[in-house]
């Protein structure tokens, strides 16, 4: 609040039931003020949650807040290609569940951004329209690599060998 800048907070809904997810969204929305938010699902795509999945809290949102001021996207993976589908389809089912933006997973790999713009081209104006905001992360230690690794960020074998090579 004091530097005056809109704050975006994620929010995994997965382990949540909706009226956890509901109260937690409007709390945010009313008591702290926040107005845009990411909706973001499991870590894993073969396990089983609880809670609702991106798509189904994305078209629940506008009950949960219930305030044209709020907004929200979801998290979208460059990298991911599973063999079913590509990420930009998956963005499309999003898109078409409510989604107005996506952040992306933090990416070190800048060709499977532009593939993935590309796919987005391809996919149609709804989602090719959707505004993607990058998320970089600088790699300074051992210590973040590992964090990252955690945190299910991929980071070519040759960079990583590289960046061990810098004395911390």
């Amino acid at each position: 609040d004091r530097l005056g800048l809109p704050a975006i907070v994620n929010r995994v809904v997965v382990p949540a039931s909706n009226e956890e997810n509901a109260a937690w969204f409007r709390d945010s929305f009313v008591a702290f003020g926040i107005r845009k938010f990411v909706i973001v699902g499991g870590e894993k795509s073969n396990a089983t949650y609880p809670g609702p999945s991106v798509c189904e809290a994305n078209r629940l949102f506008p009950r949960w807040v219930s305030d044209s001021a709020a907004t929200f996207g979801n998290i979208s993976i460059p990298g991911r290609r599973s063999r079913e589908r590509v990420e930009a389809a998956r963005m499309a089912d999003k898109v078409a569940a409510g989604a107005r933006f996506f952040t992306t997973q933090i990416i070190y790999r800048a060709r499977e951004l532009t593939e993935l713009l590309d796919d987005l081209k391809a996919a149609g104006d709804a989602v090719a329209s959707t505004p993607v905001l990058v998320s970089l992360c600088p790699l300074r230690s051992r210590q973040s690599i590992k964090m990252l690794h955690f945190l299910g960020v991929r980071i070519d074998t040759e960079l990583v060998e590289k960046l061990c090579r810098v004395p911390e």
